[in-house]
């Protein structure tokens, strides 16, 4: 980093230059594998398939994904900074009690099964987890949040459910004798006729 200055004499012409030049080397890789570190954060932030949330103890939204503005139709300059209530007014108040008892225990609350409504009305289920972020004196000034969409599984699920109560109904109402044992000969399980017969 170089600075230049003009020297002048009596009658403010110049005479000469002088020159001063640091070496700046360190502050330059510093900065560049701090923006280095930035761009992958940016990057990974917004591939991970899931919603990601960061907002303050006030129920404002700090920062959002990618996928949480593709998820809820709006752009991060309509959602960053602003508050729940100004934007999703209908629940805000529901989650933010939530929030709440994750920053005041000071501890994560993972596994939350719970249906949203998207953008275009659709009634979706997600897994949320909400981990609370701490400042350097040591308080939770806010909070990370995870949404992940399940719809798809709680549907095959579902439908898992669905096939087993079929083929249980099934199997009961057969006039055959149905029966399951295992390897070693012991029955695991038997339909009504069975019981009946012996």
């Amino acid at each position: 980093s170089a600075r230049l200055s003009p020297v002048f004499d009596k009658e403010y012409q110049v005479v000469s230059v002088l020159g001063l030049s640091i070496d700046i080397t360190e502050r330059k890789r510093f900065q560049e594998s701090l923006k280095k570190q930035r761009d992958e954060f940016e990057t990974i932030f917004n591939l991970v398939p899931a919603q990601i949330w960061y907002k303050d103890n006030h129920n404002n939204f700090i920062r959002v994904n990618r996928q949480a503005c593709t998820d809820i139709g709006m752009t991060n300059d309509k959602i960053e900074g602003h508050s729940a209530e100004e934007l999703f007014p209908s629940f805000a108040q529901q989650y933010f009690k939530d929030d709440l008892e994750v920053l005041n225990a000071r501890k994560p609350k993972l596994g939350i099964i719970e249906q949203v409504n998207t953008a275009s009305g659709e009634i979706r289920w997600v897994h949320t987890d909400k981990i609370p972020v701490f400042g350097n004196d040591g308080k939770a000034n806010g909070l990370i949040v995870v949404v992940q969409d399940i719809t798809e599984r709680k549907r095959s699920e579902e439908a898992l459910r669905n096939s087993e109560v079929r083929l249980r109904t099934l199997v009961q109402t057969i006039p055959d004798l149905i029966w399951l044992k295992d390897v070693n000969g012991v029955y695991l399980s038997c339909n009504k006729m069975f019981e009946r017969f012996f």
